[in-house]
């Protein structure tokens, strides 16, 4: 598949880095919070995965997966991923976990919101309150506090959900895919007219750059790119 993609372009013209909800755009960071936030007000309930009631570790696994990435299910599987980073270091999009037993594992995750006032806010299914926002300067949090831990989002984006047409958030591997599958279809059918070829890959290249503009930043576009490319 490498070799499919020689005659891309990869001149971008993109104005800012985000990912489209209807019409507006967002970080992939921020997606995660977005979708995060769609559970206020959800009531706990252990190993819960949706609206009527969810714990900790879903609500993280469901926001992530809303955007496309695929990250564990379970507290004490997120707490090997990503790396772990200070919390002077920590921005939307991040896991915060917290040790609430007098036990050393880690049992209690969310995601961080952004900051208020110096305050650094997260968002957590608590087993008293269910889906909260909650402020790390509060005493309880503040205590059982243990680390904070960013995810290596690009390598977990998954394929699902995919389509031109509705608002969702689109993941760049699915439009890589797309993208990719169009121009060999392409090479196949005009494979003995090199210029019918030229021709529709021109009008097909627009459109690719343009979907991608929506997603990543041209200071991005052409490492992401060229780790797609390597991967797929």
């Amino acid at each position: 598949m490498r070799k499919s993609f020689g005659f891309i372009t990869l001149v971008f013209l993109a104005t800012s880095c985000g990912m489209l909800k209807g019409s507006k755009k967002m970080k992939p960071r921020d997606g995660v919070v977005f979708y995060a936030k769609e559970y206020l007000g959800t009531p706990y309930r252990l190993g819960g995965n949706n609206h009527s009631g969810i714990d900790c570790s879903g609500l993280i696994h469901n926001a992530y997966k809303k955007q496309g990435i695929r990250v564990s299910r379970t507290v004490a599987l997120l707490r090997k991923e990503g790396k772990r980073i200070s919390i002077g270091r920590a921005k939307p999009g991040d896991i915060l976990f917290f040790r609430t037993t007098k036990k050393r594992k880690l049992t209690h995750a969310g995601i961080v919101v952004g900051q208020k006032g110096g305050e650094h806010l997260f968002i957590h299914a608590s087993s008293s309150r269910g889906v909260i926002i909650s402020s790390l300067r509060e005493g309880y949090w503040n205590k059982t506090y243990a680390q904070t831990r960013r995810l290596d989002w690009l390598s977990k984006l998954v394929v699902e959900d995919f389509d031109f047409d509705t608002p969702k958030t689109k993941s760049f591997t699915a439009i890589f895919q797309f993208f990719t599958h169009e121009f060999n279809v392409l090479r196949k059918k005009y494979k003995d007219d090199k210029d019918t070829l030229e021709a529709e890959k021109q009008k097909l290249n627009p459109i690719y750059n343009r979907r991608l503009k929506d997603i990543l930043g041209q200071d991005r576009m052409i490492k992401y790119h060229d780790y797609f490319k390597a991967k797929y």
